[in-house]
């Protein structure tokens, strides 16, 4: 291995760990937006442009330290359980839209992955939940099959679509900044859509979103023990 490669493997560590490091950042910064047992969190969209920047591959050691270093520092509150879908939720969302970036690196592209990334995850889920979440709520598989229209399938959506449009809004000025710092190859020129065009698209995906949470909200079909949660 030359000093160049050695070189690019030390910045593509460097620039990881900063993701992974604002990854945790926005996990704690939202940690009391919860439903349930469920926690709104947007630290998926910052795994995942550190995947549209190193590759979908990086999805994965980045996803399992992430989730190691919130569970150590949290004291494993939600366990093994909660460690495991927290690391399987991550990695397919920022892996899945990561590896349609890969091979169309435009804005396009990137809207793309993300469209399937949300679609991915959220249909990814509902065999996660039926797997995990009786073994971390206590609860029947059968309970839990109750739980997936009125709230795990709505709540994943609205996660994956606000964590989607995020994205959209983070990923300039990160990949900006780091070829600014040199942590990052300069690329080939990307195809961009107007500003109009993509401020309207992230608005309608916020909008989204937020809708869905609020009919969760107000959804008064959730049974006792979950609210106590």
């Amino acid at each position: 291995m030359n000093q160049t490669s050695k070189l690019f493997d030390t910045k593509k560590l460097v620039g990881m760990s900063m993701f992974v490091a604002l990854a945790f950042v926005a996990s704690l910064a939202t940690a009391w937006l919860k439903i349930a047992f469920l926690t709104i969190d947007i630290k998926d969209a910052v795994l995942t442009v550190g995947a549209f920047i190193y590759g979908p591959l990086a999805a994965l050691p980045m996803s399992l330290v992430t989730a190691l270093v919130s569970s150590l520092i949290t004291g494993f509150e939600t366990g093994v359980y909660g460690l495991i879908m927290d690391f399987l939720s991550s990695l397919i969302f920022s892996f899945t839209a990561a590896i349609i970036y890969k091979y169309r690196r435009t804005m396009v592209g990137a809207i793309v992955g993300l469209f399937l990334a949300v679609a991915v995850y959220t249909a990814a889920m509902v065999p996660l939940n039926l797997l995990i979440t009786p073994l971390y709520t206590g609860q029947p598989v059968e309970a839990v099959e109750g739980l997936l229209k009125p709230l795990l399938v709505p709540f994943n959506f609205a996660k994956s679509v606000l964590n989607a449009s995020v994205v959209l809004l983070l990923y300039k000025p990160i990949i900006t900044a780091l070829r600014s710092a040199k942590l990052v190859k300069d690329g080939a020129k990307e195809t961009k859509l107007g500003k109009t065009t993509l401020i309207v698209l992230i608005i309608a995906v916020v909008t989204l979103s937020v809708a869905v949470t609020a009919f969760i909200l107000t959804n008064n079909t959730l049974p006792p023990y979950l609210k106590n949660m």
